[in-house]
């Protein structure tokens, strides 16, 4: 789980070059803290963003970005080709004011 509801596509495509690396690197850590687990075959990738505001698809699947990037360089997935992700769903959920946004992910071995 990602403690933060990911970006908007339109959001990542303003940042810096290093803004970017800074989220991509802070991810990884947050991703590594949590789990020990290693995909070297096919996975099933499922992320579900909670945020109090809801994006079109494109944003949604564009704005997951750094956050596939930091699964592949913390070596949590083996890479983020189709072979290895053929299978992608993104989905979101709108929470009510005061509740905690997130992001919530999901890997199964195919």
């Amino acid at each position: 789980m990602l403690p933060e509801a990911t970006l908007s596509l339109n959001v990542l495509r303003k940042l810096h070059k290093q803004a970017y690396k800074r989220l991509r690197d802070r991810y990884q850590w947050l991703m590594l803290a949590q789990t020990l687990n290693r995909h070297t075959g096919p996975v099933k990738l499922t992320l579900t963003r909670l945020s109090t505001g809801t994006l079109d698809y494109d944003n949604l699947a564009g704005g997951a970005k750094p956050l596939i990037d930091a699964l592949v360089n913390g070596g949590i997935l083996s890479g983020d080709t189709p072979a290895l992700i053929p299978q992608r769903d993104y989905q979101q959920e709108k929470i009510k004011r005061g509740q905690r946004p997130q992001t919530i992910i999901q890997i199964e071995a195919l």
